[in-house]
């Protein structure tokens, strides 16, 4: 190509381009910026709705209190339509840590505050935003070994028809049908993650499990097992006629018991544990071995507990 025409089809393009730039309406205006895909931006206060995320029903009179990088900034408290608007107006983008207070269906949230549409800008509308949160529940449970049931203060006995490892369940189900969910958010005050978890308290540091915990550890003559478990079973749940979760569960769990002491002599205690907020790397910071919550997580809620003695024959 010869550069008279290469540079005629330089301009040519050039205006092509300008063209539809112009058409997109690019140059209408080079002093304002186009809003960024999904909204606007803005300054406003927050209007919190807090919701049962099951249940689907409005929370009504709880507290929320507000951290904004690290610091509380406000406490508001939900109406009768399980709504609240700040007081403090904040920025699209920024990302708050709410921290629900309500008794033992206390929990953190975290939240990312959306952009608005022009509709609501045009309206100095608030933002809009769900938490989703839930009701508390109350659990029964009972301890299995094979064919046998064994409830609080009952005692298990080796020759009764078990082997060197039984295998034992801890199981539980909701006592009503009150739908529930425990939610396990970030804890940014004390950088941990909660969980709901089984702990098995042991008063002698002896005991093995060969299977069905995730890690144990020992305070003083205790020994302390560990397993963290699905919060969905915790959880009852229907879609139409359908059960979705049964609020029902098991933790399955095996013992060596080669080490336990003979009847008659002295009874080696199994106290199990479940705690909804709980952290296991806290419990071991705090030496948890227990029926004190707050020493299995800062936030812990005990949901269930058995005590059984083992033996020997």
């Amino acid at each position: 190509m010869k550069k008279k025409d290469r540079n005629l089809l330089i301009v040519v393009l050039a205006v092509v381009v300008i063209f539809f730039a112009y058409q997109q309406g690019y140059f209408t205006n080079l002093n304002v910026t186009p809003p960024a895909q999904g909204g606007i931006s803005v300054h406003t206060p927050v209007t919190f709705t807090l919701m049962d995320n099951v249940a689907g029903a409005a929370i009504t009179t709880q507290n929320i209190i507000i951290y904004h990088n690290g610091l509380a900034t406000e406490t508001v408290q939900t109406d009768a339509h399980g709504q609240i608007a700040t007081s403090l107006s904040y920025d699209s983008g920024e990302v708050l840590n709410c921290y629900v207070a309500d008794g033992n269906a206390h929990y953190w949230t975290t939240v990312t505050l959306p952009k608005e549409t022009q509709t609501q800008v045009d309206n100095n509308a608030n933002m809009q935003v769900t938490i989703n949160g839930y009701t508390a529940e109350t659990y029964t449970g009972i301890v299995v070994c094979g064919s046998s049931s064994y409830a609080t203060a009952s005692s298990y006995n080796r020759t009764g028809g078990a082997n060197a490892t039984p295998t034992f369940s801890f199981d539980w189900n909701g006592v009503t049908n009150n739908k529930a969910m425990l939610a396990g958010s970030f804890d940014p005050l004390y950088n941990i993650q909660p969980q709901t978890m089984l702990f098995a308290v042991f008063n002698s540091t002896s005991i093995i499990s060969t299977s069905g915990f995730d890690g144990s550890y020992i305070v003083g003559s205790s020994k302390v097992f560990y397993k963290t478990l699905n919060d969905n079973d915790f959880t009852y749940q229907t879609v139409g006629s359908t059960i979705v979760h049964s609020g029902s569960g098991a933790a399955v769990f095996a013992l060596d018991t080669s080490s336990l002491p003979a009847v008659g002599t002295a009874n080696c205690t199994m106290a199990l544990y479940i705690f909804a907020y709980a952290n296991a790397g806290y419990a071991i910071n705090y030496s948890a071995s227990g029926a004190t919550a707050t020493a299995y997580g800062p936030l812990a809620i005990q949901l269930l507990t058995e005590t059984i003695t083992l033996n020997n024959g």
